[in-house]
């Protein structure tokens, strides 16, 4: 019986361990970094989901196929409730406050069609892209009409366009910029008053010597259709606090993405020209299995469907292919990422907008009919603190952010490049060169070896001068003692015969 017992309570203590262990496998840390090889490694969660919101938990009844969404200064979200052609405004309770079906327009009642995007500026005026009804409705914050934003083909437009705003913002002038289905020359950008000005921002395209061949005896409506075949149309925008566009795209192959040709994410000027620095690649995946002979679930480079202005130069962008947000600072050097596919708590199944506000991100899955909100954890926080000190020249926070980073994360690259950087600031020059090497950052490492290597020269001036001149001293006497040597023994002996090969060296001729 006693054997019974302690056989029963063995099995039990193992079931136990098994499903903690199950527990703990699940609660485990699945975010990365990539190494200096860009190749994924363990990092600490820097956001963790803390709520979900759905149509029917905010009192709106279900959210169906939804594709924008957009938080204000207040916290209250903005969501295009594209196929229940609403509005629908959420407190920062998650409760919803209002919705909006329907205007009074001219005395009568309007409502939307399909609306794809909406914006909301600091005073809380709300802009719709009304996508199938071929306009944008400008509203008060009350949400009463205003006016609508119309464009038909002109003289500075395709014959064949069609006005189908489906993302809009507008900047602190309240010039707006529209994103327009199918429409491929850039973004559509208003005056104030509604009035169109131009299309600005489009990539510009580099023909190959075939087509620029073929270009010379095509006709103009032939280089024209060529030039609409061109892939540049972006799929979403956002303006940071410095009046920047940020655009993203998905208009390319994937064999264009590996080349180098293709621009996922841009940063446009007011001139519509690219600023956007480069010295990370600011495009998501990277390291991913070949979209046309991998088997993978998730292959292919990332689909960048929206970004997102976050603090200090930061930014981060939403990945439809595998559901994940990817978040970079102003050069554009990856600092870490979170979400995920699925169905688990905080998987994004079809993400379609991103946005954030004081710390927090709010991601729409238009899969799910839901909004995940996740919170900056202390690590990810770390990445604001740093920017923020390296904005203000405060290097010696710099260095102790980037210090509280690498003890959370010690495959943290950016951090230990970041270290070097503050070492070398203190010239501490071999300090230096040790994060650099650990960051496999070799043109600093080159730069802090040269003044170790002068250091030493200096230090050691004296002795290598003392040295070179008993070497000199030494292989001069040594010369004349071999030459006597060689004079006795004779041209035909050993010594003759290496004399006279010294001398052909010197004197070939």
């Amino acid at each position: 019986m006693k054997i019974k017992l302690l056989k029963a309570t063995v099995s039990v203590f193992c079931m136990l361990l098994l499903v903690f262990s199950t527990l703990n496998a699940s609660a485990s840390s699945s975010s990365y970094i990539y190494n200096s090889d860009n190749k994924a490694v363990e990092a600490p969660d820097a956001a963790t989901v803390t709520r979900n919101i759905t149509g029917i938990s905010s009192g709106a009844g279900s959210f169906k196929a939804p594709q924008d969404l957009i938080v204000d200064n207040t916290g209250k979200i903005y969501v295009a409730d594209t196929s229940n052609n609403r509005i629908v405004i959420i407190n920062a309770l998650g409760k919803a406050e209002k919705i909006i079906e329907s205007f009074e327009k001219s005395g009568t009642t309007d409502g939307f069609n399909s609306p794809k995007g909406v914006f909301v500026t600091e005073n809380h005026e709300i802009y719709i892209c009304d996508t199938l009804n071929n306009r944008i409705v400008h509203l008060n914050p009350e949400g009463e009409y205003i006016r609508e934003i119309v464009l038909k083909t002109g003289d500075s437009l395709p014959k064949d366009f069609i006005f189908k705003p489906t993302k809009t913002a507008v900047d602190g002038t309240g010039r707006i910029f529209v994103a327009s289905e199918g429409f491929n020359s850039g973004l559509l950008e208003f005056t104030a008053e509604g009035k169109y000005i131009r299309y600005m921002g489009a990539a510009n395209v580099s023909l190959t010597a075939s087509q620029l061949f073929w270009r010379t005896f095509s006709t103009k409506e032939q280089r024209n259709k060529t030039a609409s075949n061109v892939s540049t149309d972006y799929n979403n925008l956002e303006i940071d606090d410095q009046g920047f566009l940020f655009v993203t795209s998905t208009a390319f192959t994937y064999w264009e993405y590996e080349s180098g040709k293709a621009q996922p994410l841009r940063k446009l000027n007011a001139k519509g020209n690219d600023v956007l620095t480069r010295m990370g690649n600011p495009s998501g995946e990277l390291d991913y299995p070949d979209s046309k002979t991998s088997r993978a679930t998730y292959k292919g480079p990332s689909s960048l469907v929206d970004v997102a202005a976050v603090e200090y130069g930061i930014y981060a962008v939403l990945d439809q292919n595998r559901g994940r947000i990817f978040v970079y600072n102003s050069d554009g050097e990856f600092l870490y990422e979170f979400g995920g596919p699925g169905d688990i708590n905080g998987g994004i199944t079809t993400a379609v907008a991103l946005d954030y506000l004081n710390g927090s991100f709010y991601t729409l899955d238009s899969g799910k009919n839901q909004i995940n909100i996740y919170s900056l954890t202390e690590y990810g926080k770390l990445f604001i603190d740093v920017s923020k000190a390296a904005a203000a020249l405060d290097y010696a926070t710099e260095e102790t952010v980037w210090n509280k980073i690498i003890n959370e994360n010690s495959n943290c690259v950016l951090a230990m490049r970041g270290l070097g950087t503050a070492a070398y600031r203190k010239q501490d020059m071999e300090t230096a060169m040790e994060y650099f090497m650990a960051a496999d950052d070799t043109e600093n490492y080159s730069k802090a070896y040269v003044f170790v290597r002068r250091n030493r020269i200096e230090k050691n001036a004296v002795w290598l001068i003392a040295a070179v001149i008993a070497a000199a001293v030494v292989f001069v006497a040594l010369k004349r003692r071999i030459d006597i040597l060689a004079k006795k023994a004779g041209k035909e002996s050993f010594l003759g015969k290496l004399k006279f090969a010294d001398y052909v060296v010197f004197h070939p001729i």
